[in-house]
């Protein structure tokens, strides 16, 4: 279990029927690629669960079509603001 990487999900609004696959397993298990690297079926799968909705990774490390991305090692496409003004 030393090479786990934890998934966080969220949504924003109310969560009523928002689960469209529920053959979705919990446990991915990928082939080690380079350092933090998120395997594809992992994308996929959110696709899968979620639907085609609007979608953001946090901390990303690249573009992946079909999702916004934010992090300091890829070009963001959303700008985080401050609460204090």
């Amino acid at each position: 279990m030393g090479n786990v990487e934890l998934c966080i999900l969220g949504i924003k609004g109310k969560p009523n029927c928002w689960r469209q696959d529920k053959s979705i397993k919990q446990l991915i298990q990928a082939e080690r690629t380079i350092h933090s690297a998120k395997p594809d079926e992992v994308r996929k799968r959110i696709i899968y669960l979620l639907g085609d909705r609007p979608r953001i990774e946090i901390f990303a490390r690249e573009k992946t079509p079909g999702w916004d991305v934010w992090g300091n090692e890829v070009e963001s496409d959303i700008e985080l603001k401050s609460g204090k003004q």
